[in-house]
C-alpha cells in the first residue's frame, strides 16, 4: 500500500513550512516528478493528508519523497 508519512505529523515540524501555494511535488527514488499538483491558496496538513496518492499514481509506486516546492515535507520511506 503506497503512504506517505509528512514531517508535520513529527513533533518538532515548523509548520510555517506549509503556509504557501508551492506546487506539492512528488518525485521518485532518482528525482524524476511523478506528480505535481498546484493549488492557489496555501495548504493544510488537512489537506495534504487528504489526497488519495495511490488512486492518483497508481500501485507501481512504492518510494516517493513529497515536497512543496523545493522544501522536503514527507516521504514513504520515513
Amino acid at each position: 500500500m503506497f503512504h506517505i508519512k509528512f514531517l508535520f505529523d513529527l513533533k518538532g515540524f515548523d509548520v510555517s513550512t506549509l503556509e504557501t501555494s508551492e506546487p506539492l511535488i512528488l518525485k521518485g527514488p532518482t528525482d524524476e516528478i511523478l506528480l505535481t499538483i498546484s493549488k492557489a491558496a496555501p495548504w493544510s496538513a488537512t489537506q495534504l493528508r487528504a489526497i488519495d496518492f495511490e488512486a492518483l499514481l497508481g500501485d507501481e509506486f512504492d518510494v516517493c519523497d513529497a515536497y512543496l516546492g523545493s522544501n522536503w515535507i514527507g516521504s514513504t520511506e520515513i
